[in-house]
This record gives structure tokens, C-alpha cells and sequence, in this order.
């Protein structure tokens, strides 16, 4: 019989801690706009139990009990499949268009984002890769070009979405793994300048992205318009004060946060908790 892998113990407890309080902080920042949508007050937190933490269980038990070299063996695949999940995104009919975006996919009362599967999908292959090529990493023609050039197909999906922050966070921590698979300092200044210049590219050719960045530069751009969630968000922070209002008590996340449950709910937990 096969002994049981051992697990990082501190890293699992910080984990289920994380759970725990981002669940309870759910479960507040949610209260306005679940008794507006179906007028029952706990119905995110809810659908987030049944529709993130009991499938989550389910996957870490898979993960636990699963040999992770195993990864190696199906990276390609792995990655097939994420790709095609995020072609799927781009069809009519099937992708989930919301707040100028299609990142979704809906099937039936379950909605999810292939960009997340994605991001761990390409790290796994791109590891596996790089073990590949280890003696050629240095080399440009193989091992910065097909890296660039594998980078730069699977970022032209998320650009396609758009979902320039998930792509952001994906380039940062692939350019990291090349790194220290044994990329050199001019590969690595190289990759710095293309992505500063895609970037500059994406940012002229929308100026929403324009607007974002300067709202970024200067917060009181245009209070009432492309400045206004921004504007909520640093209320809600600064009115929880050192102490916070306590829980539950956030004022913001009633109608005055655009994205209470989303990209504003850091702020909820600081009006509520404090700093």
C-alpha cells in the first residue's frame, strides 16, 4: 500500500483561513445586491458553497491524491483543452457577454471564466517545456523565440475578450518562469520592452483603457463618470477608518459601489474591518 503524500501544513491552514474570510466578507458585501436581484439576502453566499467550495473539495482531493509529475505527462493536452475552452468564450451563443467583456461560459446555472484555467494550464505546460529545453534556454532561435512566439498566441486570446489585467498577471508570472529556468538579463529586458510597447498599443486603440489609466494618474479625473468607482472605492476605505464601521455595517456596498461583490469588495472589508 502506498504511503499518503505529506502537504505543507502552514500553507493549507492559510488557505482555509483565506476561505473562511473571504466567505464571511461575501457573505456581507453581498447583501445588497442579492436582496435587489432575487430578494433573498444570502443568495451569493450560498451559490458560492454549492457552486465554489463543494466542486473546490472535490478538485483538491483529485489534486491531493494525483502525483503531480503526472502534469508533465498530459501539459499539452492540459493546455489544448484551455484553449479550446477560451475559443469556445468567443462564440456566439455560447460565450457570456458582461461589462464589455465575453470572458464567460454558461452552462446552465453554472458560469465560468476559461481565462482562469488558462493561466494554470499554460504555467503547466510551459514548465514542462522549459524542462525540455533546458540547455537551450539561453539561445535565442531555441529559447526566447518559441517562447515569445508561444506567449504572444496564447496572449492574443485574452486581448480578444478583453481581459488585459488577467493577461498581465499571466505575462508577469511566465517572463518570471523563464527567468529562472535560465533566461538571461538581456532576454529578460528584451520581453520588458515588447510588453511596454503591446501595452502602450493596447491602451491607444481603446480609450477606455485610456481613461482607466488616467483616473489611475489622477483620482479626481472626472468624479461622476470614468472616476467614479474609484472615487467610491477610496470613500468606502477611508470612512472604515483604522477600527472599520464593523461587520455588516459597510454604507458603500448599498448602491453606491458599481461592483460590490467584485472588483470593489477589497474596499467593503476595509469600510467594514478598517485597516
Amino acid at each position: 500500500m502506498s504511503k499518503t503524500r505529506g502537504y505543507d501544513s502552514v500553507f493549507f491552514t492559510l488557505s482555509i483561513l483565506l476561505l473562511v474570510f473571504g466567505l464571511f466578507i461575501l457573505a456581507s458585501a453581498s447583501l445588497g445586491i442579492s436582496v435587489s436581484q432575487f430578494g433573498y439576502p444570502y443568495y451569493y453566499f450560498l451559490h458560492q458553497i454549492v457552486f465554489g467550495i463543494l466542486p473546490g473539495l472535490i478538485l483538491l482531493y483529485i489534486a491531493y491524491r494525483m502525483p503531480y509529475a503526472l502534469l508533465r505527462t498530459y501539459a499539452l493536452p492540459i493546455l489544448l483543452l484551455a484553449l479550446f475552452l477560451m475559443f469556445l468564450v468567443l462564440m456566439p451563443g455560447i460565450g457570456v457577454f458582461y461589462g464589455g467583456a465575453k470572458r464567460w461560459i454558461a452552462l446552465g446555472p453554472i458560469t465560468f471564466q476559461p481565462a482562469e484555467f488558462l493561466k494554470l494550464a499554460y504555467v503547466i505546460y510551459l514548465a514542462a517545456w522549459l524542462e525540455s529545453k533546458s540547455k537551450a534556454i539561453g539561445s535565442f532561435k531555441f529559447g526566447f523565440l518559441p517562447f515569445l512566439i508561444m506567449s504572444a498566441f496564447i496572449a492574443s486570446f485574452l486581448v480578444l475578450q478583453p481581459d488585459i489585467g488577467t493577461l498581465g498577471v499571466l505575462l508577469i508570472s511566465v517572463m518570471a518562469l523563464f527567468f529562472v529556468s535560465g533566461g538571461n538579463f538581456k532576454q529578460m529586458a528584451l520581453l520588458s520592452v515588447i510588453g511596454l510597447v503591446i501595452i502602450s498599443i493596447l491602451i491607444a486603440v481603446e480609450p477606455y483603457r485610456l481613461d482607466r489609466l488616467k483616473v489611475f494618474l489622477n483620482s479626481s479625473y472626472d468624479l461622476q463618470g470614468k472616476g467614479y468607482q474609484i472615487n467610491q472605492a477610496l470613500i468606502a476605505a477611508g470612512s472604515g477608518g483604522f477600527w472599520g464601521r464593523g461587520f455588516g455595517l459597510s454604507r458603500q456596498k448599498f448602491s453606491y459601489l458599481p461592483e460590490p461583490i467584485g472588483d470593489s469588495i477589497f474596499t467593503v472589508a476595509a469600510e467594514e474591518i478598517g485597516f
